[in-house]
């Protein structure tokens, strides 16, 4: 039988795509995950990819042509980031009622991603002193999430 390339029903944190590349490259899907969010990092690449690959690939035990994959695939992202809105629109609700720590953490999460993109080259500088801005999103998502 020939091996083909499916987004995983088990193993899948978001869309499945990680544990699928896993599964087909004999590979454990968290180091398939460490690429994708160092990726995410060199401007970007790893999260388009997995979007793409998102749209690309269909979900384990689905055999459809390529345009019915793709239509469901894209319905199936818009689900779910209604489902992450309103997450996100339920923890700021909850958030505005109490502290005003959620929102210094978003302030510093976005300083932070903004200084990160501006100075996109600073992992291949080597220098963790350049790396204050991943301290700050980090920072900035404690504060978002503590309770």
């Amino acid at each position: 039988m020939k091996k083909r390339l499916f987004r995983s029903r088990k193993d899948k944190m978001i869309a499945g795509v990680c544990g699928g590349l896993g599964q087909y490259f004999d590979v454990d899907p968290v180091i398939v995950r460490l690429v994708f969010v160092i990726l995410a990092f060199v401007q970007g690449i790893g999260v388009l990819a997995y979007i793409l690959l998102w749209i690309i690939v269909p979900m384990e035990g689905r055999e459809k042509p390529v345009e019915e994959v793709v239509k469901e695939n894209i319905e199936e992202i818009a689900e779910e980031t209604k489902k992450i809105g309103d997450k996100v629109q339920e923890k700021v609700k909850i958030h505005s009622e109490s502290k005003g720590s959620f929102w210094f953490g978003v302030g510093l999460l976005i300083l932070g991603v903004l200084l990160l993109l501006s100075n996109y080259d600073i992992l291949f500088w080597g220098s963790l002193v350049r790396l204050w801005p991943v301290a700050l999103m980090i920072l900035g998502i404690y504060l978002m999430v503590k309770k």
